[in-house]
């Protein structure tokens, strides 16, 4: 897809904290919109929405509106975790567990799950992960993966963009 400029439009896929971000001041809407297409999976929308405090929720919810992305089903489906209707029940190629197995190596905890769905999903439909999650970037990588950090995002394709 081409923006109205002409130019090759890449598509990303922002990790959840990309929308902490967007709501922190860090990235503004009017940055990426026509640059990119912007992608999400109902994961990114259920992990906002168990935010604690309810103010920052709601706004959460707010910006995930704003910024408009074409919510793709994700390509595993996880008992408990992935919603009826939102989800793909699992390739073959065990992207999936890799994704989840490396990131419980670097350091065990709840929201792997929700990375490793997030993660193979980008992976299997050639989106460029945005995150700032550290871990998650290196596993993407390490798995084939396009994966960059917010400021790397910023840099290589929204100021390379104008």
């Amino acid at each position: 897809a081409f923006n109205e400029c002409g130019a090759f439009m890449i598509d990303v896929m922002f990790d959840t904290n990309i929308f902490n971000r967007i709501l922190d001041g860090l990235l503004a809407v009017e940055e990426f919109r026509g640059k990119v297409r912007c992608f999400v999976t109902s994961v990114q929308r259920d992990e906002l929405m168990r935010t604690p405090d309810i103010d920052r929720r709601n706004n959460l919810g707010n910006y995930f509106r704003k910024v408009d992305a074409t919510q793709v089903p994700t390509e595993s489906a996880v008992f408990g975790r992935s919603r009826f209707g939102a989800c793909k029940f699992g390739k073959e190629d065990g992207l999936y567990s890799e994704l989840r197995r490396a990131l419980d190596s670097l350091s065990p905890r709840d929201s792997n799950v929700a990375d490793a769905l997030i993660g193979e999903t980008s992976v299997i439909l050639g989106h460029t992960l945005i995150t700032e999650d550290r871990l998650l970037l290196s596993v993407i990588e390490n798995n084939g993966g396009s994966v960059m950090t917010l400021q790397r995002f910023r840099e290589d394709i929204l100021e390379s963009r104008g």
